[in-house]
């Protein structure tokens, strides 16, 4: 199998001798329901050597799938995944989606509710809580100690993640700009420009970190104007699946609990791991605040688990 090419399967990852063994961070856009795949994305890291592996249709159980396929296991995998992992609030939004959608709705966009109400998605019967079952099977875990600020070297784990908030902190022009990024081809507002600007910003991230491949794809993931072809839904979940390995790989090489690695909430009632600039985490610290005060909670902010 060769490195990033046209040649290269969509999902796949490079192969290696079976003594290496390899840090994979990997990103999961799940459609939230069962009825329609999602994308799966990888970066994956040996001896310093960073290559990205073309994202791919999935569903739950494609990357369990995945996972049990890896050969040699990796010393270390994170996988970020673009869902909600704790719904305890039966109607309504979790205290993490209330705090957050303070600064979303601000800049122009949403935060979609998740409650156990949802059946398909967060009932006691939805995809979501049989692949973390299977995720916890396979040794993965959920409490990392993520006030670490030094690289994590092992394990395996699992994070939750929200790309709108993660281009917003990954790619701080958004938020200076007051506006989210217009990005969903199936919303009315969908901006060619917000597109082609967060492909270009991939582009550059993959080329600032070394990540072979990464810029390769996201420059054929942008769109001439006039569109000729509209990206579609799929290109989205692959887009966001980029987005979220490259938070897996951001919360395991910066550690959570800093100005730059943050999480809100905690495995009680529900979180999200972002990374921030000065100004974002600021904001998100002062939104957190208020919300606590103003409804006599506690919504932990950056505290360890």
């Amino acid at each position: 199998m060769s490195d990033y090419g046209g040649s290269q399967p969509e999902g796949s990852l490079h192969r290696h001798p079976k003594e290496t063994k390899m840090n994979i961070y990997s990103g999961f856009d799940s459609a939230w329901a069962n009825n329609n795949p999602g994308a799966l994305a990888h970066i994956e890291e040996n001896n310093g050597v960073r290559k990205f592996c073309v994202p791919s249709k999935a569903k739950f159980q494609d990357v369990i799938d995945v996972i049990q396929a890896f050969q040699p296991e990796p010393k270390l995998h994170v996988l970020a995944i673009d869902q909600p992992t704790i719904v305890q609030n039966q109607t309504g939004m979790r205290a993490v989606e209330r705090v957050v959608a303070k600064i979303v709705s601000r800049l122009k966009g949403g935060v979609q509710p998740s409650n156990r109400k949802k059946d398909s998605m967060f009932g006691d019967k939805a995809p979501i809580w049989g692949f973390l079952e299977q995720l916890k099977d396979l040794e993965y875990k959920e409490k990392p100690d993520i006030g670490q600020q030094k690289p994590f070297n092992s394990g395996k784990y699992y994070i939750e993640v929200y790309p709108c908030l993660n281009i917003l902190g990954l790619f701080p022009c958004y938020y200076k700009r007051g506006k989210c990024a217009k990005y969903n081809p199936a919303n009315r507002n969908f901006d060619i420009d917000d597109w082609n600007k967060i492909c270009i910003d991939v582009e550059a991230y993959g080329e600032k970190q070394k990540i072979d491949g990464m810029k390769e794809w996201a420059s054929k993931l942008k769109k001439a104007k006039p569109m000729i072809r509209k990206p579609n839904k799929s290109d989205q979940d692959n887009l966001d699946a980029v987005l979220c390995a490259v938070m897996a790989f951001e919360w395991a090489k910066s550690g959570v609990a800093t100005t730059h690695g943050v999480v809100i909430g905690d495995t009680s009632k529900g979180y999200m791991v972002t990374v921030t600039d000065s100004a974002l985490f600021d904001d998100l610290k002062k939104q957190n605040e208020k919300f606590n005060h103003n409804n006599n909670v506690t919504v932990p902010f950056n505290q360890l688990w």
